[in-house]
């Protein structure tokens, strides 16, 4: 049996082979469309936080002529401009559905590894109901990256408008003591250009500060940690922004409390670690996952980091007790 205090010391060296995994090579996002505009919105949102160097694979699954007919309109022109940094594949194998397409190109289908894939959070079905319908249901394909897909997720809300200037970015981060939220944290670091607001925010709850809670988890070594965290971000980045590590007491739910926070300073894209925020002390949770809620709640973009193949507790998993 291990506890999280024995499995510290290995999880940080997997996150230190991470970062540096990380800082050696570009990012390879993957943008999923169909012929919505929620799909093109998504791609540009994409194209704008992608750094020079990325990489931007844009696929569509088959579903009806139609539809390929408008995304065969819309998006090779990208590719034609710039075959270095977009390209275009249309999935047709009709041993798969739709989605299942999209999972097997993410998780096998590729020899080089697939960072982020890229959804918008509600496509065709929410454009073709009656207004007096309109629900906020997460799409099949959104709902497929955050359940199946073996890479980080962002999902593009319809109604947040790309800034007109780059320095205009905010994004926040929930972190607590775990290695999933700081890998949140290095992907957030990585996505800031100059003059970009990071919000660095970390939601104490009743079981913050257990006494037989594992240090790096109670509230106090969290700021303390995530202080020198971002210090350390600001002098590697090698130009100007504004990193703020922000304490939030007394909530009741962490989601609540991150959604808020991000509406409240009108952040553009929040960032939570896939199961990051669960962790257990005697069985009972520490922190509860919120993911799932974000993602359902916010009125943001919002991404759900993986730490891909140095993941301890993929999704789906527990920690060992």
């Amino acid at each position: 049996q291990q506890t999280l205090s024995k499995m510290a010391k290995p999880l940080n060296k997997q996150l230190q082979n991470l970062k540096l995994n990380v800082e050696k090579r570009n990012l390879q996002y993957v943008v999923a469309v169909d012929d919505s505009s929620c799909a093109l919105h998504a791609f540009r949102w994409a194209d704008f936080i992608a750094n020079a160097n990325d990489k931007l694979a844009i696929i569509h699954s088959f579903e009806t002529e139609l539809q390929l007919k408008i995304v065969q309109d819309r998006y090779p022109k990208y590719a034609k401009q710039n075959d270095k940094r977009y390209s275009l594949e249309i999935l047709d194998n009709k041993h798969y559905d739709p989605d299942q397409r999209i999972k097997h190109f993410v998780n096998m289908g590729q020899k080089q590894t697939v960072d982020m894939l890229v959804t918008g959070l509600y496509g065709k079905t929410y454009e073709c109901m009656e207004k007096t319908d309109k629900k906020a249901v997460v799409g099949s394909t959104s709902d497929l990256s955050l359940r199946s897909a073996r890479c980080s997720s962002f999902f593009v809300h319809r109604d947040i408008p790309i800034p007109e200037q780059q320095s205009e970015l905010k994004i926040c981060v929930g972190v607590d003591g775990s290695q999933n939220s700081r890998h949140a944290f290095e992907t957030a670091v990585r996505l800031l250009a100059e003059k970009n607001t990071l919000y660095v925010v970390h939601i104490e709850t009743e079981y913050s500060n257990n006494d037989e809670l594992p240090q790096q988890y109670r509230s106090n070594n969290v700021i303390k940690d995530y202080t020198k965290y971002a210090e350390e971000a600001q002098k590697s980045l090698g130009f100007k922004v504004d990193i703020q590590v922000k304490l939030i007491e007394g909530t009741v739910k962490i989601s609540d409390a991150l959604v808020g926070f991000a509406k409240n300073h009108e952040c553009h894209i929040m960032l939570v670690g896939a199961d990051g925020m669960t962790a257990y002390c005697n069985k009972q949770p520490i922190l509860g996952s919120v993911s799932d809620e974000c993602v359902k709640d916010a009125q943001c973009n919002i991404i759900v980091t993986q730490i891909n193949e140095f993941n301890s507790t993929p999704r789906g998993s527990t920690v060992s007790m």
